[in-house]
């Protein structure tokens, strides 16, 4: 809404000024921010600028240096015709014009026609980060309040130049407003630009502007849309780039670009801005600007093959990569991002190659080298070396799961079943919502060691994390089998079924160990249950024919046997069974017929039906 000259509503001011000089934006006022802005108000003018028409241009804060001079934004008062502005009291205070300003910072010193008091100035010095601050300005209606916080951050806006960043939200209006700290010395001077970002340029920039000069009137010079010229575009966009504004930083920036095409810093700055929004062309469209007007920046090489990685462009990415590596054999993060390239497009030599140039560069982050780096081995192979890569990775972080999971792998390629099962050990105590995956590793890797007695420690871990999962409990009763525990393993097992009456192995595993104890009966009847719900498996009949054999049962014998034969006409051990079956059944044209279909599947036991044939 447009305001007029005429129409500034001085008296209402001081109508309000009881209720509201004590105002403070951040809603609950401490008593020190009371105090500061009691001690400080006097120094505070509240201004509108104003156009040659007499519309309002824009509001904001200035502070006094001295008695006739204050400082605020350039940006309030670059278009002004007019500005008037009221003290804390609601009076009336004239701005005569311009004394001096550094537009580069968005600075200005502006002479005044009422005496004030000045605020005093602290050093860039006293800036601490994590101290508390407080900001002294006028809102909308002019009232002056404050608003306090935190200094977050010293960040460097440009080469030499600093720019402070606050826990305090300002509003538009308090744009110009000192940075106060506890002690009441001005540490600074803020800025709000459009889009909501604010920080405080530090005092020391104040100082080099000079109090001492002409005064020049408002209208009289030439006015300017500051952030339409180059100074404050560059300025701009510097800013809203530092803070993560990255849509006004583009806009601010692209304007510097166009009228300083040879200024490589634009350049990067507005390639990085577009990098963060994922306008990945136009970033490497910039990038490659630079290069061309110096072809010697291996850092810009970099960045283009770092986006190139970003647009998942592998490929793409290597040539730039080495260009920068080329130029520079010391820039060790462009070997590492070549790593990158090299693992992605699955030519894991070359990614191990240039994760040693990382390596070799003696980098302070090696953590996730090593990691990356034991991958590549992993790929190639070389478990061995995995396994060195990994451990070193695991000295930098000794409880990161995902290094000690492929250090485990590493361990179990290589056969080191006791450090890979203490690694998954060490993985359950840090994961325990995974404990069951890996304990059930350890229970694979100590069987196919063929140590089923260490792999029970662990089989019982999992059915003490959980007594009714089947599956635990078939591991822990398939151990048993292993080790010949056959009654702790029938224990087991008879639970097993009891939880999953339709679980085949664990029917087969009850036969087995029934079998091996001499119980055929009860034996038999678990390989009668197994084959009812796996017909198709010759294991189970065989085992079952055993069982009738075991028990001289020969023609209760024949059936399972030669159901298994169907199944399974490799099976030798079934032939020769069913050879002596017949033999004993008085049947020796059919133990012939078994002993021709040996011949040509086992010769040794072939021979041994063969004796009792003759």
């Amino acid at each position: 809404m447009k305001r007029y000259i005429n129409t500034i509503p001085i008296g209402f001011l001081i109508f309000l000024i009881s209720v509201c000089l004590l105002f403070s934006q951040t809603g609950t006022q401490s008593e020190e921010a009371s105090k500061i802005l009691n001690q400080s108000k006097q120094s505070i003018v509240s201004f509108v600028s104003y156009d040659q028409e007499g519309e309002e241009v824009c509001r904001g804060t200035g502070f006094a240096l001295s008695k006739e001079i204050i400082v605020t934004n350039y940006h309030l008062i670059s278009q002004a015709h007019q500005v008037q502005g009221v003290n804390f009291k609601g009076k009336k205070v004239k701005f005569a014009g311009i004394v001096d300003s550094n537009k580069d910072l968005d600075l200005v010193l502006v002479k005044i026609k009422r005496n004030t008091s000045p605020l005093s100035l602290a050093s860039s010095s006293d800036l601490t980060k994590g101290s508390r601050a407080f900001v002294i300005g006028g809102d909308a209606q002019g009232d002056i309040g404050v608003s306090e916080g935190k200094i977050k951050e010293i960040m460097e806006l440009r080469e030499n130049t600093n720019v402070v960043d606050t826990s305090i939200e300002i509003e538009e209006e308090f744009s110009g407003a000192p940075l106060i700290g506890t002690d009441g010395k001005v540490l600074g001077v803020m800025v709000y630009l459009e889009g909501g970002t604010s920080f405080a340029i530090p005092v020391d920039e104040i100082t080099s502007l000079s109090p001492k000069g002409s005064v020049a009137d408002f209208g009289k010079g030439t006015t300017e849309d500051y952030f339409s010229t180059l100074a404050g575009a560059s300025f701009s966009g510097r800013a809203y780039a530092l803070f993560g504004d990255h849509y006004n930083a583009q806009q601010a920036l692209e304007k510097v670009a166009e009228q300083k095409p040879k200024n490589i810093d634009v350049h990067r700055l507005l390639a990085n801005v577009y990098s963060k929004q994922r306008k990945y062309s136009s970033a490497v469209s910039e990038y490659e600007k630079i290069v061309e007007l110096n072809p010697q920046r291996d850092d810009i090489y970099m960045r283009i093959g770092q986006v190139y990685l970003e647009m998942r462009k592998w490929k793409k990415a290597i040539s730039p990569l080495k260009k920068a590596v080329e130029l520079n054999e010391e820039n060790k993060e462009a070997h590492y991002h070549l790593g990158n390239a090299y693992e992605k497009m699955e030519n894991f030599k070359e990614a191990a190659e240039a994760y040693n140039k990382y390596i070799e560069a003696n980098p302070k982050e090696l953590k996730n080298v090593y990691f990356r780096l034991g991958i590549s081995r992993i790929e190639l192979k070389q478990f061995e070396k995995a396994i060195s890569v990994f451990k070193k990775a695991r000295e930098k972080s000794p409880e990161d799961r995902k290094i000690l999971s492929n250090l485990a792998r590493a361990y179990r390629e290589t056969q080191k079943a006791d450090k890979a099962a203490q690694i998954y050990n060490k993985l359950a105590e840090l994961n325990p919502e995974n404990a069951k995956v890996y304990y059930n590793n350890i229970i694979q890797i100590y069987d196919q060691a063929n140590q089923p007695e260490k792999a029970i420690e662990a089989a019982k871990k999992m059915v003490e994390l959980s007594p009714e999962d089947s599956d635990a409990l078939y591991n822990l009763g398939y151990m048993y089998v292993k080790t010949e525990d056959y009654e702790k393993a029938i224990e087991t097992l008879k639970k097993v079924v009891e939880l999953r009456p339709n679980y085949d192995y664990a029917y087969y595993n009850l036969g087995i160990c029934n079998l091996r104890l001499k119980n055929f009966d009860q034996a038999i009847q678990r390989f009668e249950k197994f084959v009812e719900l796996s017909p198709n498996k010759a294991n189970g009949w065989f085992n079952m024919g055993v069982a009738y054999m075991q028990q001289k049962k020969f023609a209760q014998a024949v059936e399972p046997l030669n159901k298994t034969v169907e199944l399974d006409p490799s099976m030798a051990v079934a032939y020769y069974n069913l050879g002596i079956a017949y033999l004993n059944l008085q049947d020796r044209s059919s133990a012939r017929d078994m002993y021709e279909k040996l011949k040509s599947l086992d010769q040794r036991l072939a021979q041994k039906l063969n004796k009792y044939l003759k």
